[in-house]
């Protein structure tokens, strides 16, 4: 996979979900009062980024994409790779979170309460609404913007290639994270000669 492919692929997806969960903090603070505050956008966020991670796990354990896994296969690949996923710590506007803190492969879907929930709504949403909460999809959401991270330095690395987005998240900074290159977000202004304004 080239950087290309990834930004087309897999960061336009990430920008795409970032956006509508962003849209929804207009009528829901992100704060912890509102943790457990659910709905239906929630469930439906939850299901679609859970998805999403999935796809992004299944790739940067480079299984192929037509196998049936599961996170049980997908953890003890990625914490032998990247074990210190475990304590990547971001900031969500003031509110620091690690989203894989305490993953284990002894019990990798019962250590990652938001991956639980997302199976839970998915499975059963009737029984599970609740689960389809602010905390649960804010984590979820993180949990994905690491592991875009992680899987644009990889495919960086095996190209020699840059390892930064040219379109940044509006929600999260990776904490303590080593990139050889700096954003890329710039804006350019043309500039021009007095003479040439009259």
């Amino acid at each position: 996979m080239t950087r290309k492919e990834f930004l087309n692929n897999y960061w336009r997806l990430y920008i795409l979900l970032e956006k509508r969960f962003v849209e929804s903090l207009s009528y829901v603070e992100l704060c912890n009062d509102n943790m457990d505050t659910y709905s239906i956008e929630f469930i439906s966020q939850l299901r679609e980024i859970g998805s999403e991670i999935d796809i992004i796990m299944k790739t940067l354990c480079g299984f192929n994409h037509n196998e049936h896994k599961c996170i049980t296969h997908y953890a003890p690949v990625i914490l032998s790779s990247y074990p210190d996923i475990v304590n990547q710590q971001i900031d969500g506007k003031d509110i620091i979170i690690k989203p894989f803190e305490n993953w284990s492969v002894s019990s990798p879907s019962q250590s990652l309460v938001w991956w639980e929930a997302y199976n839970h709504t998915k499975h059963g949403r009737v029984l599970n609404f609740k689960e389809g909460n602010l905390k649960n999809v804010f984590y979820a959401l993180g949990a994905l913007f690491i592991l875009n991270n992680y899987l644009l330095k990889k495919v960086a690395d095996d190209n020699n290639d840059i390892d930064v987005v040219n379109e940044s998240s509006s929600l999260f900074v990776m904490k303590n994270w080593q990139t050889r290159f700096e954003t890329l977000e710039e804006t350019y202004y043309e500039i021009m000669d007095e003479s040439e304004i009259n």
